[in-house]
């Protein structure tokens, strides 16, 4: 992110970092802050439910987080472009595109595979899609980069002036921090907050049924 970020000419009014391990959040907010002059707020989360609404961000981008899971780019994929609101951008491995030792190294590991084919296969746009190199330092995995497109029409959830709010990973409403916890009024369950990172996953949501009365 800190890399991408640094070569924008328009930088971004908010910035959204996602992860399913806290030690990671906890790492990333600590070297963002030492190479990034802008604030960025994370959340633990799971990208099978990320804790955003439909058409919230301009960008959502990924870099080797699709990797490991071979077998659900379907689920993923969708997941991704419900909150994207113009672009998805993928910075992945390709096995189509790459060498016979990244293709060994891809199906070693169960990498995922052909993810444009499943893009164009749910009728999303595709409008770029190329190796950016076929191999690093220390193994012989690749990175492409994978561009896909919203209809100019799709609608974003935030006006030009408001930031990103997270949402319940459930009920995908707005979520409201109090007491130490996000809250939400639609779900009804409340979610913890640690070291000041909220972990939105639905399997840590506490239910919290008449939590409203006692703010």
């Amino acid at each position: 992110m800190s890399s991408i970020v640094s070569q924008l000419r328009c930088k971004p009014k908010a910035l959204l970092g996602l992860d399913i391990s806290l030690s990671r959040i906890q790492y990333a907010r600590k070297f963002v802050g030492q190479h990034l002059p802008l604030k960025v707020d994370f959340a633990v989360a799971n990208m099978v439910n990320c804790p955003l609404a439909d058409s919230s961000l301009d960008l959502v981008c990924t870099v080797h987080a699709l990797e490991p899971n071979g077998g659900n780019e379907i689920v993923l994929l969708k997941e991704l472009y419900r909150v994207a609101g113009k672009y998805l951008v993928l910075f992945e491995p390709s096995y189509e595109l790459g060498s016979a030792a990244s293709r060994r190294h891809i199906a070693k590991h169960n990498y995922v595979r052909g993810p444009v084919k499943h893009t164009r296969a749910l009728g999303y746009n595709v409008i770029e899609n190329r190796l950016l190199f076929d191999s690093n330092p220390s193994s012989d995995n690749n990175t492409s980069l994978i561009v896909i497109k919203k209809p100019d029409n799709a609608k974003l959830v935030t006006g030009s002036n408001e930031l990103v709010e997270w949402a319940c990973p459930i009920s995908k409403h707005k979520l409201i921090k109090v007491k130490g916890c996000f809250y939400s009024p639609k779900a009804l369950v409340a979610y913890p907050e640690v070291d000041g990172i909220p972990v939105l996953l639905k399997n840590k949501s506490i239910l919290a049924t008449h939590f409203d009365e006692f703010l």
